[in-house]
């Protein structure tokens, strides 16, 4: 598949800098009410599911860091026990979120993401100021299909690891993972 080229990167990249310059609002009176708040990053011009090029996700990386220790220092006092991290991903960087939760909302999600895998944190990271300060988990990114969307799919979901399953309703499927996402937590 030919992919079209982006033109104009000089200009996309001094209007990510002024965008990432604005922090991610925290709705405290959402939190209040529903116990949970997060704020995605949305990267035009590539898509929410594209992976721009390194320099953005660094920049992009830094501005969520930046709005954990605000959300932090803002929600702390006000519910000591909360749940705080961000959620990096691999392959949809536009995915990419920073999420606090309470009461209610907690649970689900601590256990938003369940088997830990043993890899780092990607080095392109690791240098940015507030990583070292995070717990940070490798979970797999995945996608269930049924047997036929999985055999409609066909070389796509082959290129890229995958494993039968069955669901919670006892029907068969294929889980597809697609990449990583990195968790960074704050100990509370």
């Amino acid at each position: 598949m030919h992919r079209k080229r982006l033109r104009g990167l000089r200009r996309h990249w001094r209007n990510h800098q002024q965008r990432s310059k604005v922090p991610g609002a925290l709705n405290l009176s959402f939190i209040a009410d529903y116990h949970y708040d997060y704020s995605q990053l949305g990267l035009a011009p590539w898509t929410v599911y594209g992976r721009p090029p390194v320099a953005f996700r660094r920049l992009w990386a830094t501005r969520l860091l930046a709005d954990l220790r605000q959300w932090q220092e803002q929600l702390t006092p006000l519910y000591p026990g909360l749940y705080l991290a961000i959620y990096l991903y691999d392959n949809h960087f536009g995915l990419s979120e920073i999420a606090a939760a309470i009461g209610r909302q907690k649970p689900y999600y601590e256990s938003r993401f369940q088997e830990v895998y043993p890899i780092p944190l990607p080095t392109e990271y690791q240098a940015l100021p507030g990583v070292a300060e995070l717990t940070w988990t490798a979970h797999a990114e995945v996608d269930v299909f049924s047997l036929d969307e999985f055999a409609e799919l066909g070389a796509w979901v082959t290129r890229h690891r995958h494993w039968s399953a069955t669901t919670t309703d006892g029907d068969d499927c294929v889980v597809v993972q697609r990449g990583w996402i990195w968790v960074g937590r704050v100990a509370t």
